[in-house]
C-alpha cells in the first residue's frame, strides 16, 4: 500500500485503550480528540511513547461554534475534559464560552484572535505530550535515544459549515477557516520539526448539494502549503447517501485531487477504505475508525442514549443491532436444525467471518454466537415511570470490539491484494443474498464510484 495511505486509529476514552493496544500495529498513526489529551494527559502520553509514536491530535476548534449546552453534562455544567481544553486557548475565546456562555459568532473573530488562536493551537498539538513525558522517569531515556513526541501532522484551526446558516454566515466562516490556515502556514510551515500541516474540513451534508457554497469552498481552500484535508461530513455515510449527495460527494474530493490535496475521511468505513484503492477514480488517502465504532457520526453531540449489542457484519461490511445480526442468520439457514453442529459453524467461518475473535467464541457451536449478545438489565426512571432496558456486558462489548478490528484488518489487507472490480462485485453479491442495502441504492454508489 502507498505510504501516502493513513490507516488512522481514533482512541477516544480508557476503555478503548486494550483493544487500541492489540492492533496498533494494524494500523499508521493514532488520531485522539484535544479535549481527550488535555484531560487525561498522563494518560495519553503513555499510550503515544510507549505503544505507538506516530499520532495526530484533532484540535477540535469547532466546537467553540456550538451552543455550550452541546457539550455540557445533565447538571448544565461544561465537561471537564472540554472546559480544561477551553481553558488554554486566548482569553477572549475563554470568556465568551465560560463567562458569556455562548457559541462564537463570526464577529467575534479577527486577525488577532486569529493569530493567538493558531499559536495557542500549534502549541497544543506540539507541546502537550512532550510536557508530560518530561515529568515522567522514562522521558529522558526517550530524549536519549532521540525519539520524537511531536505529532504527525499539525492541523490548523477550523470552524463548521452548518447547514442551518445563511449564505452571509458560512461566507464569513469559510473565510474565517481561509484566515486561520493562511496565517499557519505563514507560521509554521517552516518550523524545525518538520511536522507536516494538514486542514479540516467540516461540513453539514446540506451543503454538498449547493453549488454556490461550493464555489466558495473551492475559493477557501486552494492555497498552498497544506498536503491532507481531513474531511468530516455531518453523519454522512456513502452507502446509505442519495445518489445526488454522492455525486456532490465526489466532485468534492476530485476538487482537492485537482489540487494535489490529499482527503482523508475523519469517520469513515468499509466505503471510504474502497475508495483509498489505487485504481480508485475517486481517490482517498486514508480513513479514521474507531475501536468498534466510526463509520460516520455526527458533529454535534446527540447524547449517549441506551447503549445495545451491535455487530459487524462482515459481509456486507456494516456494524448493526446485535438482533439484525442474528435475523439475518436466521433467515439465510444459519441455525438450520437439520445441519449438524460442524457444518453450521463450518458454513459460519466460509461465509460471514472467520476471525480469530469469532473463533474462540464460537469454536464448535455456531449457538455460541449469543455472547455476543450478552446484556445487564438496567432500570430507567423518567417521570412516568421505570422501565427496564438491557446494557452488554463488559465481556460482550470488548468482544465486539475486537471482531470489529479484526474486520477493519482484513478491508485494509484486501484493498492491497486484491482488484477494485472483484471488491464491488463481492460487496454486491453478498448485498444481493442478505438483502440489506437497497439495490438501487448500490447500483447508484457503483455507477458513481466504481467506474
Amino acid at each position: 500500500m502507498s505510504k501516502d495511505i493513513l490507516r488512522i486509529l481514533r482512541y477516544n476514552t480508557g476503555n478503548d485503550k486494550k483493544v487500541f493496544l492489540k492492533f496498533k500495529d494494524y494500523f499508521d498513526v493514532a488520531l485522539i480528540n484535544a479535549n481527550i489529551v488535555s484531560y487525561s494527559k498522563a494518560a495519553i502520553a503513555d499510550l503515544i511513547s510507549i505503544h505507538k509514536k506516530e499520532y495526530i491530535i484533532d484540535p477540535q476548534t469547532h466546537i467553540f461554534m456550538h451552543d455550550p449546552v452541546d457539550f455540557s453534562a445533565s447538571n448544565g455544567e461544561i465537561k471537564k475534559s472540554v472546559k480544561k481544553f477551553i481553558e488554554m486557548m486566548p482569553e477572549e475565546i475563554k470568556h465568551i464560552i465560560l463567562n458569556q456562555k455562548r457559541a462564537l459568532v463570526p464577529n467575534d473573530i479577527n486577525t488577532s484572535i486569529i493569530e493567538k488562536l493558531n499559536q495557542c493551537i500549534y502549541d497544543f498539538q506540539t507541546k502537550s505530550v512532550a510536557l508530560n513525558l518530561a515529568e515522567k522517569e522514562y522521558g529522558k531515556y526517550l530524549t536519549y535515544l532521540k525519539i520524537k513526541t511531536v505529532p504527525k501532522y499539525v492541523i490548523a484551526p477550523y470552524f463548521m459549515i452548518k447547514d442551518d446558516d445563511n449564505y452571509d454566515r458560512k461566507s464569513k466562516w469559510l473565510k474565517i477557516n481561509q484566515a486561520c490556515i493562511q496565517n499557519f502556514v505563514q507560521k509554521f510551515a517552516n518550523n524545525d520539526q518538520n511536522i507536516i500541516i494538514a486542514i479540516q474540513l467540516v461540513i453539514g451534508k446540506k451543503n454538498l448539494l449547493d453549488q454556490t457554497i461550493f464555489d466558495l469552498i473551492k475559493q477557501t481552500y486552494n492555497l498552498l502549503g497544506y498536503e491532507y484535508v481531513f474531511l468530516w461530513i455531518d453523519n454522512f455515510y456513502t452507502f446509505t447517501a442519495s445518489k445526488n449527495e454522492n455525486i456532490a460527494f465526489k466532485k468534492l474530493v476530485l476538487f482537492f485531487n485537482s489540487i494535489n490535496k490529499k482527503v482523508v475521511v475523519s469517520y469513515g468505513g468499509y466505503d471510504a477504505i474502497l475508495l483509498c484503492h489505487e485504481a480508485s477514480v475517486c481517490k482517498l488517502y486514508g480513513v479514521a475508525q474507531s475501536a468498534g465504532y466510526g463509520e460516520y457520526r455526527k458533529v454535534t453531540p446527540v447524547g449517549g442514549g441506551i447503549p445495545a449489542n451491535k455487530f459487524y457484519f462482515l459481509p456486507i461490511h456494516y456494524r448493526m443491532n446485535i438482533d439484525e445480526a442474528v435475523k439475518l442468520l436466521i433467515d439465510q439457514g444459519y441455525f438450520n436444525n437439520k445441519l449438524t453442529q460442524e457444518q453450521k459453524t463450518k458454513l459460519y467461518f466460509e461465509k460471514i467471518c472467520d476471525c480469530q475473535q469469532c473463533k474462540s467464541i464460537i469454536k464448535n457451536d455456531i449457538n455460541n454466537f449469543e455472547l455476543y449478545a450478552e446484556a445487564n438489565p438496567f432500570i430507567i426512571k423518567t417521570k412516568n415511570g421505570s422501565f427496564q432496558r438491557n446494557k452488554p456486558t463488559t465481556d460482550a462489548k470488548l468482544m465486539s470490539d475486537i471482531h470489529f478490528m479484526y474486520c477493519k484488518k482484513t478491508e485494509w489487507m484486501a484493498i492491497e491484494n486484491h482488484n477494485l472490480t472483484d471488491l464491488i462485485q463481492t460487496f454486491k453479491k453478498n448485498n444481493d443474498e442478505f438483502h440489506f442495502f437497497k439495490e438501487n441504492q448500490l447500483k447508484d454508489w457503483i455507477d458513481i464510484f466504481g467506474k
